[in-house]
């Protein structure tokens, strides 16, 4: 390091640190508040780096939040001036920053303190990633804090994918550079049923645009949260934490489309550029590229060049097919949705063999459809990885296949190529959500949960209005044994989704979990008049489960287990919308209760089965699983599963990327 850079990093130091003591901000508080890792604020503490042009306005945002007013500039400003904007005179030691012990409560409200999160973990076991998956007594402080602040909370982050947050305040919006979103371009056709058409193209382009590594896209679930929703340009930029919007229109008359595209600057409405393209449909690829290249042009002050792959001419029945697929894959109502996606993915796919897309999306298709229902999954994966390497022939930076890649490897324990598709994808696009819930899955498969919870709140800040609010983040606190925490974000998800029996159902864990049997049984009453079918009949279980256990009750916990065993695997599997548990988990059920012959049976049939989170449940941290795992470690029968060659394989790259991380290296390399 240079004697320049070093003078200008204590700088720096100094004055992140004076301003945390002036704000009464931890380093946990500005790392959550930033998104950014908590290590890297405490290498700026230290001196050792700077931020990046990036971090640092994320830092003045996270900082203008409690202080208004403050800006980037201020970094620049003489000394005397920012100690005087922050209302100090003596400088403050870079070292002397305070780290407090905190969850996400006070990663959540910057300057409030939330009680130190417990250690307990409760693995789940399905999850949708292409939407892109005990014991302790609760201090009274967290009660009177959140009766405080659950408002704060709801309308502050954790808001649903239906209820967007409010915006910032002015001073506070400092976005990402060269931050988009795309809203759905809207159907001129007179005719909602041909809404599948415009929104499609919507996402189409959006996915173009995210494979650009410039640029920052906010993913479709946090745009199309606005179809149809009378906002302006101002508030949908600011909740979506973007610069710029993309708006548009389309319309089809027979065989020709004509697409209008408007690129709006959020900080004064204005607009940057339009174009208006007609062309026949069987152009509609071109023209989704050639849109993409604009706008990123327009973005990037950079000249985007064409794909060196051409773009294909598509056969129109083929193109409103795969947009019609994609209709179908985004209801995700019921597992028919899923496997009528597949069908039709797989007729485009022979109605258009030189569409890259296509394949994608079959693949994706057939992985999560592998992963989450099918009791057979090997020929689905073959389908996924064979689909994924066509698309990649057609389209070498196609990242949805590319992903499904990744997922695959995953799925079926090839851990070095899961790590070998994501260093491609982490260069490729780095800001995409794809990249970043594909990091996620690695940690969280790998038997990393804090790791992998901070992947995902890491994912809020380029899908805010899917992933604050989504079920995902219970599953990330309660994998990362997180309970404190939990209980206040569910409750908090609940004020606006107060009959979603799955929530229900964490909450009451969550509220066993903490020692808040009384609020747990509360929760279970809320549960049993909500028993309408097989999934929220499984969330009453799961929640007296959870209560016995924690109450010592082994009888009728046991009376839960016999029923779910009874019906497995016809209906307790599983998926992104059935509620259900595998193999594994009843092995790591055993393990608890301390039947280790019946929880190798288990965990046998789950190896045997090849059950994608299967290493998963080896890393329990609640109810007494961390404490009962170690003990079962120490038996013949785990002793022999670690010996299998799957096991061995998975150990090893668990302790390479334990070692890594230890180090402060990166595990992906």
């Amino acid at each position: 390091m240079t004697q320049a850079s070093t003078n200008l990093s204590n700088s720096f130091a100094a004055r992140l640190s004076l301003a945390l003591k002036a704000l009464n901000l931890s380093r946990s508080q500005l790392a959550a508040a930033a998104d950014v890792d908590k290590s890297l604020v405490s290498r700026w503490l230290s001196g050792q780096v700077t931020p990046s042009a990036y971090n640092l306005a994320r830092v003045s945002r996270a900082l203008a939040e409690i202080k208004p007013g403050f800006n980037m500039t201020l970094w620049e400003r003489p000394s005397e001036e920012f100690e005087l904007f922050l209302g100090v005179c003596t400088p403050v030691a870079a070292s002397s920053a305070v780290e407090t012990h905190g969850g996400v409560l006070d990663q959540i409200l910057p300057g409030e303190k939330a009680s130190a999160p417990s250690a307990d973990f409760r693995a789940d076991n399905a999850h949708n990633r292409w939407s892109i998956w005990r014991p302790g007594v609760a201090g009274a402080g967290i009660a009177l804090l959140l009766a405080g602040v659950i408002a704060v909370i709801v309308l502050r982050l954790w808001s649903s994918s239906a209820d967007h947050a409010p915006p910032l305040p002015h001073a506070a919006f400092i976005p990402p550079p060269q931050s988009v979103a795309v809203l759905p371009f809207v159907n001129m056709s007179g005719d909602p049923a041909q809404d599948y058409f415009s929104d499609g193209f919507s996402e189409e382009l959006i996915n173009d645009l995210a494979n650009e590594p410039h640029l920052n896209v906010a993913s479709r679930t946090s745009s199309f949260a606005f179809k149809g929703k009378n906002e302006n340009i101002e508030t949908i930029a600011r909740t979506l934490y973007v610069q710029t919007i993309v708006e548009g229109s389309v319309r089809e008359v027979g065989e020709r489309v004509r697409i209008t595209a408007q690129l709006i600057n959020a900080n004064n409405g204005y607009h940057l550029w339009s174009a208006d393209y007609t062309r026949n449909l069987s152009d509609i690829i071109s023209v989704q590229d050639e849109l993409a290249r604009a706008i990123a042009a327009q973005l990037t002050h950079r000249l985007v060049p064409a794909s060196a792959t051409r773009r294909p001419k598509i056969d129109p029945a083929a193109y409103r097919l795969f947009l019609e697929g994609i209709r179908q894959w985004n209801t995700l109502a019921v597992p028919e949705n899923w496997r009528t996606s597949f069908a039709i993915f797989k007729q485009v796919t022979e109605r258009a063999p030189d569409f890259a897309d296509g394949f994608a999306w079959l693949s994706g298709a057939a992985e999560d459809l592998a992963e989450n229902y099918d009791a057979a999954p090997t020929s689905d994966f073959a389908i996924a990885e064979e689909a994924a390497a066509r698309a990649l022939t057609l389209d070498p930076r196609n990242i949805r296949a590319r992903t499904a890649l990744e997922y695959v490897a995953l799925d079926t324990w090839n851990w070095r190529d899961a790590r070998s598709n994501f260093r491609i994808l982490r260069t490729q696009s780095p800001n995409n959500t794809y990249t970043v819930s594909a990091l996620w899955s690695y940690y969280w498969q790998l038997g990393f949960p804090d790791e992998a919870l901070a992947e995902w709140q890491r994912l809020s800040s380029l899908n805010p209005a899917y992933y604050r609010g989504n079920r995902h983040t219970l599953w990330g606190l309660d994998d990362a044994g997180r309970y404190h925490d939990l209980v206040a974000v569910a409750r908090a998800q609940l004020v606006q989704n107060p009959r979603d029996a799955s929530r229900l159902a964490l909450l009451c864990t969550a509220d066993a979990a903490t020692g808040q049997i009384a609020e747990s049984r509360a929760v279970g009453e809320r549960l049993h008049s909500l028993q309408t079918d097989f999934n929220s009949i499984f969330d009453f279980q799961d929640c007296q489960f959870y209560i016995a256990v924690a109450t010592g009750n082994r009888p009728d916990a046991l009376k839960i287990l016999q029923i779910w065993e009874s019906e497995f695997p016809d209906k307790t599997n599983g998926g992104p919308n059935i509620s259900g548990i595998n193999a594994s988990a009843f092995g790591a059920i055993y393990v608890l209760f301390g039947d280790f012959n019946e929880a190798t049976s288990w965990f046998e049939r789950a190896y045997e089965r090849r059950e994608p989170l299967f290493f998963t449940y080896f890393y329990d941290r609640g109810f007494g699983y961390e404490t009962a795992l170690k003990k079962y470690r120490q038996t013949p029968g785990y002793k022999a599963l670690a010996a299998k060659s799957f096991f061995r394989e998975f150990l090893a790259e668990h302790d390479r990327v334990a070692a890594a991380l230890a180090a402060h290296r990166d595990p992906l390399n």
